[in-house]
């Protein structure tokens, strides 16, 4: 079976099946029996593709599709009414799939057999339409032709020095201030314009908190970095020898990588007359991990300057370019939320020459959530039931690296992201 190219592949499949009696009882009134259906408790499938073996007896990995649903039935027993002056009665083992169709189809209608469609695994859009995984796909591939990654921007950290003169200057005044009470006279003059003080005081804030995100944290962690340049150069250098004239299998992941913005909402709702359906998205994990093969041949390695070509480029000597798009005013932000930097990072100089040939390029996302089904029952006192929750392990391999230029992505902004975005206007106004 074709899947993409011509390599065979395969396709497994396994499914537990729990038979269900379901019944009601009215209230008052004795237990009557629903009739039996079929509801699949566990659920397996898997594509993978079947490609040949390397001289070295390796196999070549390729692509894979695996799908793992679990249900969990949490509270097989409910009360529903029908309508206000409905006395109720008792629901023992309702279950979810048999909502309306029966048999185990899921809230969107699709047979059991259909494994893309299993379990709610549809009720969650993968990982892969997103713009966060473009993003990744690009920082995969700027690690494949990277042979000494840059760990700081020496260029930048010397432009940027100069913000600190000006604070440096304010901080040399501060003794001679204490000395004269200028500080104090100064206080009695802003306490005399009460309005004005609560002002005063945001703006501290606000610039307080500007001046320590984007100069003193940013400054304290490149001093860090700084101590550890020769380390990390040489440590790369050691790589880069041992494995010169060999092929070697590098990774590259991101693990939690990914905040799904629906985790504790609704991804699907349907109303039933006296009840309503609710399938929440409660959690949320996803990893990202590219893998290749890299031989590389580099001559000069070894030789007398190979120490210092490393040190360059782990000082981010060999771009100039990522160093002028840094020194752009507020430069940063587009890079929070788009691949700006990353693409520059392919202006950067190579410090060695030769062979350097990347090979076995996969891509792979490992997701995994849970799904509550809740039913909401409008009559009498509203009540919530937790039916039953549904885990989703899916994963998925693709053979080589999508080609991708990244993508503009808000929707991951950390708080502090947030925050100071928010901060760089509200100092501007509070002048």
């Amino acid at each position: 079976m074709p899947y993409g190219n011509t390599r065979p592949v395969r396709i497994r499949e396994s499914i537990d099946m729990l038979p269900v009696d379901s019944y009601f009882q009215p209230s008052g009134g004795s237990i009557k029996y629903d009739g039996t259906n079929n509801f699949w408790r566990h659920y397996r499938w898997m594509l993978d593709q079947i490609n040949p073996f390397t001289k070295d007896n390796r196999r070549i990995p390729g692509v894979c599709q695996h799908l793992k649903v679990d249900t969990i039935f949490e509270n097989p027993v409910y009360t529903v009414k029908l309508s206000t002056n409905d006395p109720g009665y008792s629901v023992v083992n309702w279950l979810s799939q048999n909502y309306g169709g029966g048999n185990g189809q899921s809230p969107a209608g699709s047979p059991a057999t259909r494994p893309n469609d299993h379990g709610f695994s549809n009720l969650v859009s993968p990982f892969q339409s997103t713009d966060t995984y473009r993003n990744l796909c690009v920082q995969a591939f700027n690690k494949q032709i990277t042979q000494v990654p840059a760990k700081i921007s020496l260029l930048n950290f010397l432009f940027e020095l100069k913000d600190f003169k000006e604070l440096g200057k304010s901080l040399s005044k501060i003794p001679k201030l204490l000395k004269d009470d200028s500080l104090a006279r100064h206080v009695n003059l802003v306490t005399k314009h009460k309005k004005s003080l609560p002002k005063v005081v945001a703006k501290s804030g606000v610039d307080t908190f500007l001046s320590w995100n984007f100069q003193w944290a940013p400054f304290i962690g490149d001093l860090q970095t700084l101590t550890k340049v020769g380390e990390n150069a040489y440590k790369r250098l050691d790589f880069l020898r041992k494995t010169n004239k060999s092929s070697t299998t590098i990774h590259f992941e991101k693990d939690d990588c990914y905040t799904h913005p629906s985790v504790g909402q609704d991804v699907l709702t349907l109303s039933f007359g006296a009840s309503k359906h609710h399938y929440i998205l409660r959690s949320y994990e996803c990893k990202f991990t590219s893998t290749w093969r890299l031989y590389h041949n580099l001559a000069d390695v070894n030789d007398a300057l190979s120490g210092l070509r490393s040190v360059y480029a782990t000082l981010g000597l060999n771009n100039p370019a990522k160093a002028v798009w840094n020194a752009i005013p507020f430069s940063f932000m587009l890079d929070w939320v788009g691949p700006f930097g990353s693409w520059l990072e392919r202006a950067a100089v190579q410090p060695f020459t030769g062979d350097w040939i990347i090979s076995e390029v996969t891509s792979s996302v490992h997701e995994r959530y849970l799904i509550d089904f809740i039913v909401e029952n409008f009559y009498g006192p509203v009540t919530n039931n937790l039916m039953q929750t549904v885990v989703v392990d899916r994963y998925t391999r693709l053979d080589g690296l999508p080609f991708t230029l990244g993508a503009i992505d808000f929707s991951q902004l950390t708080d502090t992201q947030q925050k100071l975005a928010l901060a760089i206007p509200l100092s501007k106004v509070l002048k």
